[in-house]
């Protein structure tokens, strides 16, 4: 009956349905395929429709197909593939608390930024990802390079945000583009906390050789310089906060901590009038997130809202607190974009964690586990929160909350108790968590690293941050590909092919990370006390006596000399049952 159709009405019928249900269409007979399925025109309708872009607005060596295809799975996220990157070239030293975000380069490129954190290090790390060429169907390889700031250089500071602001060039051909950095601890600790204004500008000069036959690169230089703003005491200092820029202009504040305790204390930047707004931002007496910091804040513009995930509660990332994993809803004016009013309104839309009895209870419901998807289709499993204590991990403090399309947010890594290597999706249609199969060697776990989306390639980018299972920052780089049945070969940067993948994050991991944050209860700080006692006891500073009076002290058990942490304590994931004990020479 449908074959019997116009084509032009039977596009139409295919424009209202969802990408899933587009490609179902699509695959039931193969004349739907010359038609439609060939037609630049309708993908072209298609990425207009569900990602505001046009198909003359893309390279021309990449077809509408294969960007909506890409966007597509993206959007419905029902896949993930890792691919670690060799730590050679790149000289991103490790760190944990340090910065990133993405820059409009000129020609189209995409620049992404990584500086500051826990580290000595000023220089700003700039890696360029070309834009598709439209001249040839060559791949172009992702290039760093390392910038030091030609002018002063910001303070040392770890736990602040830096945000893309906007990009021109100007009448010369140089390419400038700016970020906002705010906030931070200065010093060791987490104190010494600011409310600092840095603005950090990155320009690039057109290299003029008239004797050379083909365009010459461009010479990169950035500046850092710290700005004045008005009514300071409206924008209160803290680090392990998030500054969302929204219409372009205003950088909305949420969170964060303080040296004395977490806050949520609201504040709006105006970064055209470099000017803290004076009126309240959110409905007096209106129920509200705790204080909270190391959480993630989602635009969803769509729906006129900041979505809150997460966070944690305490004065440091791992010894005080406790990890959240509910969502909040900030809705905004509805024409926000244009004109900001304010207050807005706070609300919950998801509660916290559930208990494992609670997730057998509705496994044994559904009569199936939770995380099952086809490996062909975009379909994905859906779960209500409360989320189960693995996955709740991916939005405990110092996660990655990134959104990927104008419909879906991703999360990863997280948590200090323990930290995790998962991922989940969010979907902001209709307020669900999403689960993707997961593909390719599992990073280390951590948090408080950084991460970046590129939008134009449908890769997540990771870098750093610390392991608490391993007690130390991490400085591997890896890249997290969002759209693996599209089939790309990912060459841009070159694979560690030899890296060994590390285990998933359990439910009982996560339960045991959670159970008295002492020393004697929690598996991986009994691990990072031991280093330390071990560390101790080679320097000859703590005799077999009164080592095995502190460790009894611990509830820790010492045969002979052998400290044996007992069973579930194998969070090194390499496989050496070795690592589970530490040995001290009597």
């Amino acid at each position: 009956m449908l074959l019997d159709l116009p084509e032009d009405a039977l596009r139409s019928v295919a424009l209202h349905l969802e990408a899933p249900d587009v490609l179902s269409l699509l695959s039931t007979h193969k004349d739907f395929q010359e038609p439609i399925g060939r037609s630049a025109t309708f993908w072209g309708q298609l990425l207009a429709r569900d990602f505001d872009l046009a198909a003359g607005s893309i390279a021309e060596n990449t077809s509408p197909r294969q960007e909506y295809l890409t966007k597509a799975y993206v959007d419905h996220l029902p896949a993930a593939r890792w691919y670690p990157i060799r730590r050679r070239p790149v000289s991103v030293s490790a760190r944990e608390g340090h910065l990133a975000c993405v820059l409009p380069g000129p020609d189209n490129e995409q620049r992404v930024v990584i500086t500051g954190g826990y580290s000595d290090d000023d220089e700003v790390y700039m890696m360029r990802v070309p834009s598709k060429s439209k001249t040839n169907n060559t791949v172009q390889t992702w290039s760093w390079e390392s910038l030091m700031p030609g002018n002063s250089r910001p303070s040392f500071t770890y736990g602040a945000s830096l945000n893309a602001l906007d990009a021109t060039t100007m009448k010369d051909g140089c390419h400038v583009a700016r970020a906002i950095r705010f906030g931070g601890f200065q010093a060791g600790g987490y104190s010494n906390e600011v409310n600092q204004v840095w603005l950090m500008t990155a320009r690039s000069e057109k290299v003029d050789d008239k004797n050379s036959p083909n365009p010459l690169p461009r010479s990169t230089s950035v500046s850092w310089d710290l700005i004045q703003t008005t009514n300071p005491q409206c924008g209160a200092p803290r680090a392990y906060h998030t500054a969302t820029l929204i219409a372009g202009r205003y950088l909305v504040i949420l969170g964060g901590m303080m040296w004395r305790e977490s806050i949520l204390s609201e504040a709006i930047l105006d970064t055209q009038t470099w000017t803290w707004i004076t009126d309240p931002i959110t409905s007096f007496g209106n129920d509200k997130p705790s204080g909270r910091h190391g959480h993630s804040v989602i635009l969803d513009s769509r729906r006129n809202r900041l979505l809150l995930f997460g966070g944690g509660s305490g004065t440091d990332l791992l010894r005080s607190g406790k990890d959240n994993s509910e969502v909040w809803e900030l809705k905004m004016n509805d024409d926000w974009e244009t004109n900001l009013k304010l207050p807005w309104t706070w609300s919950k839309i998801h509660n916290d964690t559930c208990t494992q009895s609670e997730i057998d209870e509705d496994e044994n419901e559904n009569g199936e586990e939770a995380d099952g998807n086809s490996d062909t289709t975009m379909q994905t499993t859906r779960s209500s929160p409360p989320l189960p204590p693995a996955e709740a991990l991916c939005i405990g403090r110092c996660h990655h909350g990134i959104k990927v399309t104008p419909n879906t947010a991703v999360f990863l890594f997280g948590s200090g108790r323990p930290s995790t290597n998962g991922v989940i999706g969010y979907d902001l249609r209709n307020d669900c968590f999403l689960r993707p199969r997961i593909s390719g060697p599992l990073p280390v776990p951590r948090f408080s690293g950084v991460a970046v989306y590129l939008e134009s390639e449908g890769y997540l980018m990771t870098h750093g941050g610390y392991s608490s299972q391993q007690s130390d920052c991490i400085d591997d780089l890896s890249i997290l590909d969002l759209a693996p049945f599209v089939k790309r070969d990912f060459t841009v940067l070159p694979v560690d092919t030899g890296r060994r993948p590390h285990r998933e994050i359990t439910n009982d991991d996560a339960q045991n990370g959670r159970i008295n944050r002492g020393y004697g209860g929690n598996m991986f700080e009994q691990h990072q006390f031991l280093t330390q006692i071990v560390s101790l006891t080679r320097g000859g500073l703590v005799t077999p006596a009164e080592l095995e009076e502190l460790l009894a002290s611990r509830g820790i058990v010492s045969n002979n000399g052998v400290v044996v942490l007992g069973e579930g304590g194998d969070y090194d994931n390499d496989d050496d049952d070795d690592d589970d004990e530490y040995y001290v020479e009597e």
